[in-house]
Formats: structure tokens, sequence, C-alpha cells
């Protein structure tokens, strides 16, 4: 009896004890899990694109990825951007040329533009350049043919066909003596030169005034332009008043900081290890809090500064004084180039969505005006009016070589919606600001015909 229990004891010990894992088994078992967690992740990964990831995607085509000469990347840097651009001793940076993407094409000069633009002007030819940031630059557009500078080169082209082919709708070529009829003639819409227009788009991202400047004296003015587009502001508003111009963020403090350098490399080159996995990047989506399309996620440099919008606006009346004063003196310099060699200046405050009446907005677009937060507005509708009258006065300073244009507060003949985030506008915004600037263009003295016998003593 005392063996048999014995045996019943030792079978039930024996029932209990648990088989162990062997550690090789888990060696393997875990990569070849997280391989196929993997394969389901890429599996499922268009479960998880939605309409923001599509706008990312542009977004990111349309951000600028810093190279060196031989277009490798700068260590260091975020480097998800599509649109490449480079150092630049006289701009500070310039855009590499023959570059394309779904969105745009560039120009071996790196304009904006599916034609090189030789030096030599061919005859006949009308050059009209568009300088300034993103917005001129037409970010968000799908293709060049959206932007602003190719709606105003069809709208000239269409003006001049017209005159040719209707020119009792204009002004006649010569003007009568008798004054009845001169002064019926005068009513009648000035004819523009005739030639074959081209709008040159040389806007870059993030440039501002100080960019524009060096911009324009050094790589502009040898390609003999007949008309001068500026359009600015936004960027001279936001960048700070120790800063002539905007620079490859975090550059020159990367050259003077060799630890910070390394260490940013490091954190960039493990993260861009870690986006390659598409089980990363689907933990980061489900895991992330839902992430609307914040006005203006990305803008160009913007994107590279961690502080949000409003905290890049001026913290104080004196600093923005200094800005303003930069942004004028800027202007003033450009002022005297462009009429030195007697070519007209246009200048056009850019769009910008808080001067937008709120009525005209569509319900995304007041999205996008709330989600930049009370503080950004306030500054916005304080300061940025103030860069309108700056323009005022410089016209009213330089009445023969300067024309200006306040797009900020945009009206009604605007299509809504006209904004895709606080500063870029959609195609049907674009085609709207490329019609108020033809029907500037038009009106410039030095743009139009002048019949013979139209000025009598």
């Amino acid at each position: 009896m005392f063996s048999r229990g014995r045996r019943r004891y030792s079978s039930l010990g024996r029932r209990k004890k648990k088989k162990s894992i062997s550690p090789w088994t888990i060696l393997v078992a875990v990569p070849v899990a997280l391989l196929g967690l993997e394969v389901l992740a890429r599996l499922g990964s268009s479960y998880f694109e939605n309409q923001n990831d599509q706008l990312s995607q542009e977004a990111i085509a349309y951000s600028l990825k810093f190279v060196d000469d031989d277009q490798n990347n700068y260590q260091g840097l975020d480097n998800r951007g599509k649109l490449l651009a480079h150092e630049s001793i006289a701009t500070g940076y310039k855009l590499v040329g023959n570059q394309a993407s779904e969105f745009f094409t560039l120009n071996e000069q790196g304009f904006r533009d599916e034609e090189p633009l030789p030096v030599a002007k061919p005859q006949g030819e009308i050059r009209v350049f568009l300088l300034g940031n993103s917005t001129a630059f037409g970010r968000g557009a799908q293709s060049n043919q959206e932007t602003i500078a190719a709606f105003l080169e069809q709208r000239l082209q269409d003006r001049v066909q017209d005159q040719r082919q209707s020119p009792a709708t204009y002004r006649p070529d010569v003007f009568p003596f008798f004054p009845p009829t001169r002064r019926r003639l005068a009513q009648l819409p000035a004819k523009i030169k005739e030639g074959n227009y081209r709008v040159v788009n040389v806007a870059v991202p993030g440039y501002s005034s100080g960019n524009e400047l060096a911009q324009l004296a050094l790589e502009i003015l040898p390609y003999k332009p007949d008309l001068i587009i500026l359009l600015n502001g936004y960027e001279d508003l936001l960048l700070p008043s120790d800063q002539e111009a905007t620079e490859i963020p975090k550059l020159t403090e990367f050259a003077k900081n060799p630890d910070a350098y390394f260490h940013q490399y490091l954190k960039q080159s493990l993260r861009d290890k870690a986006e390659k996995s598409a089980l990363v990047r689907t933990i980061f989506t489900l895991t992330s809090p839902q992430k609307t399309n914040q006005g203006g996620e990305v803008f160009s440099i913007r994107e590279r500064n961690t502080t949000s919008l409003g905290q890049q606006l001026p913290n104080s009346d004196a600093e923005f004084q200094t800005r303003l004063e930069r942004y004028k003196d800027n202007l003033a310099q450009m002022v005297s180039l462009c009429g030195a060699a007697q070519i007209p200046l246009l200048v056009a405050l850019q769009p910008e969505i808080t001067g937008r009446p709120e009525a005209q907005l569509d319900p995304t677009e007041t999205t996008i005006r709330d989600q930049l937060g009370e503080s950004y507005t306030e500054k916005m509708t304080t300061y940025y009016p103030q860069f309108a009258e700056a323009l005022e006065q410089l016209a009213q300073d330089f009445p023969n070589n300067l024309q200006v244009i306040d797009f900020y507060n945009l009206d009604a003949q605007f299509p809504t919606p006209t904004f895709i985030d606080p500063i870029h506008l959609n195609g049907a915004g674009n085609e709207a600001m490329a019609a108020e600037l033809y029907g500037a263009i038009a009106n410039l003295p030095k743009m139009q015909i002048i019949p013979e016998n139209f000025f009598l003593d």
C-alpha cells in the first residue's frame, strides 16, 4: 500500500512538471515573428492610407531637400523632401536644375519651367520674371500649368492675340487731333506691348526679400527682363531680425558645433532606418493621435523650425519694427536696381488666410484658420497690414518705378475655397491671382504701346 501511494504521488508530480523552452527557440522565434508582422504590415499598409497621407505625400514632394553639389544629402538635416536645393554663395541656397516630380518640372537653370532659358533673349520675346517664395512657386499646384506664372503667361498671350484680331476695341496706334474724337478714343484700353510673352517662374520656397534682392541683382538681371513681379511679405514677417535672409537650416550651427552635428546625424540616421519598416510606420499610425492638416504642416523652410507659426511671428513691437525696416530696405534696393535698368517693378503682398473675410471661407478654410490659434491670428492681423502700408508708402516714394498690390485682403473676386493652407492657393486661386496681376500689368505705362500724337503740348 505504501509503495502504491508513492507511485501515485510520483505520477502526479510528473504531470505538474512544465517543459522548458529552449533559448535557441526564442532566438529563432522572435525574428520570425517580427518578419511575419512586417509582411502583414506591408500587405495592410494601403488600409491605413487615407486622405491626410495623400496630402502629406504632396507636401513632401514640395518640401525642400538640401543636397551638396554632387546631390548627396546633408547628413543631419531632414531629408524627406523631394524638391532638391543646394547651397549658393549669392542667395543662400537655390533649386537644383533639371529635376521633376509628378507635380512640377524645373529646367536646367532651376526655374519652374519646362524649357531652358537662354541668357540671350530671342527677338520679339518679352520676359516677365516672377520672384517670391513657395506661394509664387506654386506649392500645391498639380502641375506647372496650374501656377500663377502659367496662368499669367496665357492671359498676356491671349491679350496680344485679341489686339491683333480686334484692334478697334483698343486705342489706335495714331491719335487724331480732333478733341472730341481724342477724348472718346482715350477711354479705350491701351494696347500692351506686342511680342511673345514668356513668364518665368524663378520663385524659390522659403525665400525672403534678402534672398530675392541677391537673386535679382546677381541671377535675374543678366537675362534682360522686361518686367519684374515680386510676390512676398510672409517670410519676412516670420524671419528673425538677426537674419538678413533665409539660409539652409542648421548648416552654420553644425559648422560651429560638430558634436551637435554628430548627434543630429545619428538621430536622423536611426529615424530614416526605422521609417523604412512598414511595421514601425503602422505602429506609429495606430498609436499616434489623429493628425489634422494643421494650418500649413509643412512650409518649405518652416517645417525645420520646431516652434509653431505663431511663435515665429514677432514677440514684440520692437522686433516687428526691425523686421519691417529690413523688408523696406531690401525693397528700396530692388526698386533702385530696376529703376537703373529701366525695368518696371510690380510688388504684391502675398495672400494669407486671416486677411480673407470669414464669410468667404469654406468649412475647410475655417478649420485651417481656427487651427492657427488666437495668438497667431492676433499677431498676423496686427502686423501684416503694416507691411501693406509700407508698400503703399514705397509706391509714393517711387511713383515712376513701382506699383504695388495688396493681396492680404482678398476680395469676392477670388473663389471659395482659395486656400489649401494659411498661404498657399488652389488652382482656382492661382488663376484669380494671375488675373489680378494681368490687370495691373496692362495698366503699367511702361508695358503699354503709347499711340503717336497721344500727348500733345
